[in-house]
């Protein structure tokens, strides 16, 4: 199922080309959504609009590239592994997001491809042997060389999952002054839990940008409904008004992320199948809605990303100029 250019996801690229076109060198790019809000895809999306088809880099140069953060180090994010997948990055990109096929039909593509996946093997093991800060300024050396001017950083939440004794903030403090080194702008892609990476740091959060990939709310009922109803078009239901009557469980059950949606569509034609009906009924959207644990995580994400995407309550600054007229 291809992703469907909804309201907030179309706001949400808008409000990331304007950043990354604004964007001093060395600036970062936070880019902030609940799981499933279509992070990925905006990544990729922005990525083609930004850096433009691969034929008009020119020889050996790179303008993006992108890179997943993993907490690879007994489940804590690892600065050197993280280092390393850069610089992999520059010399054997992944290049998914620019929309040349591994397996399409053009013969040379499929050989590029094969090349590219040959020297990513060959690479990932010979540098993880080579200390952090060797690798740190190989990659800085080949950035200049590729002329790159971004990197785009998925799953960048995971950055947070530091060891004891080490601030989530310390590491975007050493990635911003290696963007300023390079120059780059580092655009990163998280859920509500990257806020880890700039909490308590003014430094951080002055030289950041925000882009947000709204969610749905209560308010929006209509526009929800006419998204759940697009979303349902692959789905047999049991009648017409099956989806209209339970939207306020279908709300409740997804928090208005447009992934959500789609997941709890999916489980509930799965409770379909299993039951060996034709069409979803009332009985499966009940089943299809999450156990109470992973309900009640899903509602306190959503209740975090209102609380960043907010602006502050001035209510009681008015009240004190009042007060002293």
């Amino acid at each position: 199922m291809t992703l469907i250019n909804h309201p907030h996801f179309v706001a949400g690229h808008d409000g990331l080309m304007r950043a990354i076109d604004a964007a001093l060198p060395g600036q970062l790019i936070f880019v902030i959504g609940l799981s499933g809000a279509g992070k990925t895809e905006l990544r990729k999306l922005s990525m083609r609009a930004y850096a433009g088809a691969p034929r008009s880099w020119g020889a050996g140069r790179m303008p993006a590239i992108s890179v997943r953060a993993t907490p690879s180090d007994k489940s804590y994010f690892s600065p050197k592994d993280f280092i390393n997948r850069l610089l992999v990055e520059l010399d054997a990109p992944n290049l998914d997001w620019t929309g040349m096929s591994a397996d399409g039909p053009n013969s040379g593509e499929r050989r590029f491809f094969e090349e590219i996946k040959a020297a990513a093997d060959g690479l990932a093991g010979l540098r993880t042997k080579r200390p952090e800060h060797e690798l740190r300024l190989a990659f800085e050396r080949l950035a200049r060389a590729r002329s790159l001017r971004a990197v785009f950083v998925d799953e960048a939440a995971s950055m947070t999952y530091s060891h004891r004794g080490k601030a989530p903030g310390d590491h975007m403090v050493s990635y911003m002054c290696m963007a300023e080194e390079i120059p780059v702008v580092l655009v990163l892609f998280g859920v509500p839990r990257i806020k880890h990476l700039w909490t308590g740091n003014s430094e951080i959060r002055r030289r950041s940008r925000f882009v947000f990939l709204r969610r749905y709310t209560r308010e929006e009922v209509v526009v929800f409904g006419r998204l759940v109803v697009t979303v349902a078009a692959p789905f047999q239901m049991e009648s017409g008004d099956l989806l209209r009557e339970n939207i306020d469980l279908i709300y409740y059950a997804t928090m208005g992320s447009f992934g959500e949606v789609r997941s709890f569509l999916q489980r509930a034609d799965e409770s379909r199948i299993l039951d060996g009906r034709s069409s979803i009924t009332l009985t499966d959207l009940e089943r299809a809605v999450y156990s109470r644990d992973d309900l009640a995580s899903l509602h306190e994400d959503a209740k975090l990303f209102d609380h960043l995407s907010s602006p502050a309550d001035l209510s009681a600054t008015r009240a004190s100029k009042r007060g002293s007229a």
